[in-house]
């Protein structure tokens, strides 16, 4: 009996975000990857600008060295975190906009449309609206 009550009261600490997390996770949410409308801003040779809103709930946001791009026609590219140029790591209130900056290894074609961007150690997925550059 004591041990089930061990159980719900965790449970209810974890719905109400006593668990903090690493990552760009919400808060009181379990670690499952979290979809975003996302808007890219920029885009380079060298680099793409991304931007997005914190959502409702809030989050901490650190997210890390590197990224997967994923392009129009399914092909993914590794990318680099520009972690001077995008927004700072830490707890985030929502309604905030997060300024994203990714490094290219090699300048996209024409025909490389990026589609949306993972980062995993944050367990984000940033999707691209249409009508982004």
């Amino acid at each position: 009996m004591l041990v089930e009550a061990a159980v719900q009261l965790a449970e209810v600490a974890g719905r109400r975000g006593g668990a903090k997390e690493d990552g760009a996770k919400l808060k009181g949410r379990a670690s499952a990857p979290r979809s975003l409308a996302a808007r890219l801003v920029l885009q380079t040779a060298d680099r793409l600008v991304v931007e997005f809103e914190v959502p409702e709930e809030g989050f901490d946001w650190s997210p890390g060295t590197s990224a997967r791009l994923k392009l129009a026609d399914g092909k993914l590219v590794e990318v680099e975190v520009d972690l001077t140029t995008s927004t700072a790591p830490g707890e985030l209130r929502a309604g905030t906009i997060v300024r994203l900056v990714l490094r290219l290894k090699r300048p996209l074609t024409a025909k490389q449309v990026p589609a949306s961007v993972a980062l995993p150690t944050a367990s984000l997925e940033l999707v691209f609206s249409p009508g982004s550059p």
